[in-house]
């Protein structure tokens, strides 16, 4: 699921002029000794990524911020397609696509 910065409405599409799409999935069965990765592309090209080991136990949602800074300000997103995907160890747990388009 993708939110705005406010997390009101999931959606897949977002106007030009967003600065910070929050990516959100279901988790279950987690152990917090896994190692959790996660990708995002933008238009086919890597755009960011997070790796570690995160204290996700049992079954919930874990959801983080896609954004961009310049001299440490935040920027709106580019315009374009957006495809985050996130893994389990070496393994693909989950993957999902939004866009940002121009009005």
């Amino acid at each position: 699921m993708f939110f705005d910065e406010n997390f009101v409405d999931p959606t897949v599409e977002f106007k030009l002029g967003v600065t910070v799409v929050n990516a959100c999935f279901e988790y279950w069965n987690m152990t917090p000794d896994l190692r959790v990765s996660g990708y995002v592309y933008h238009n086919g090209s890597e755009f960011g990524n997070i790796s570690g080991f995160y204290d996700l136990d049992g079954n919930d949602v874990v959801c983080f911020s896609i954004s961009s800074t310049k001299g440490g300000a935040v920027q709106k997103l580019d315009a374009g397609q957006y495809k985050v995907k996130m893994y389990i160890e070496n393994g693909l747990a989950t993957e999902g696509e939004f866009k940002i388009i121009r009005l």
